[in-house]
């Protein structure tokens, strides 16, 4: 059995081209064709992992995963700036996934800053599912891909043949085909800290300081150290889960962005939340897995300055 899974590991300068579910998840519109992968099949309807349901995504066709199998083979498609055949493999292994990352903005080869590629890399880390990555060029989309998914939205998985989108979905398929170590949250649990990552970027994008972004983006920062408090050190207790993994990425680029443009630092009101911050950026699969501060700077340079 095969999967590819299509991830952006550099938002665009600006993010045009994603878009952001209920869930905090987002699809972004860079793709790359994995080597030799196969045609997929055009529908618009997605079957998410498990629950067997339907639901609109792209006009791609998605599958429910089979769960058959810890033979299975993924290769993780995000995206780079020069031919696969030129990139070499930062992991192998005869059971191994083959990355292609997007090269950071300007800087071919090189890993950038999408934070909701980094959640599925993250997972796969956590995991200790092997993976090769290589870096694509992804500034002029392949036809290919255009006439298969019209939207270009990722990341996107390919398993058995079918494609599967959203962070949600493929770290959910992630945790079928490789439930252990598991990463699993209560669903009460689940949308712990979402409102985080709305609040940054309006902060981000405001030209007013008196406008109340900032006290908006405190707020949420104050519930969720008031969660941690009662129930941390992470979102599901002692033990790193999803959620974790979703949120940090998205605190890597508050820190980073709010402190390049807005001269912002973590509150002292949320001790937890910076000790939550510390513990999650210096884990192994973080250290592996995130951004340049540069190339985070670089990604949200338009939002800011409208450039």
């Amino acid at each position: 059995m095969r999967a590819v899974v299509a991830l952006s590991s550099s938002i665009s300068s600006n993010f045009l081209g994603c878009r952001v579910g209920r869930s905090g998840s987002t699809s972004c519109s860079d793709l790359v064709r994995p080597p030799s992968a196969g045609a997929c099949a055009s529908s618009s309807a997605l079957f998410v992992p498990r629950a067997g349901r339907r639901a609109s995504v792209s006009t791609c066709h998605f599958a429910q995963p089979q769960r058959s199998q810890r033979q299975t083979r993924f290769s993780v498609v995000c995206c780079s700036a020069s031919p696969v055949s030129e990139q070499a493999s930062v992991k192998s292994g005869v059971d191994s996934m083959e990355l292609l990352a997007k090269a950071a903005v300007g800087k071919p080869g090189q890993l950038g800053d999408c934070p909701f590629s980094q959640r599925v890399m993250l997972t796969l880390e956590e995991k200790h599912i092997k993976y090769d990555a290589t870096y694509i060029d992804v500034s002029n989309k392949p036809q290919w891909f255009l006439e298969a998914n019209p939207e270009g939205k990722v990341p996107v998985i390919k398993h058995e043949g079918k494609w599967i989108a959203d962070s949600d979905v493929i770290t959910a398929l992630l945790e079928d085909l490789y439930p252990e170590p598991s990463l699993k949250v209560p669903d009460e649990k689940k949308s712990v800290g979402s409102s985080i990552f709305g609040a940054f970027i309006g902060h981000l994008k405001s030209k007013d300081s008196s406008d109340g972004t900032e006290a908006a983006l405190l707020k949420v920062l104050v519930e969720f150290n008031e969660y941690l408090q009662q129930s941390g050190p992470f979102v599901n207790g002692e033990k790193i889960c999803s959620v974790d993994l979703a949120l940090a990425p998205k605190l890597f680029h508050m820190q980073v962005a709010l402190g390049h443009y807005k001269q912002w630092t973590v509150p002292k009101e949320v001790p937890e939340v910076s000790s939550y911050m510390n513990a999650l950026f210096s884990r192994e699969s973080f250290l592996k897995t995130k951004a340049k501060e540069e190339d985070v700077i670089k990604g949200w340079e338009a939002k800011v300055l409208g450039a």
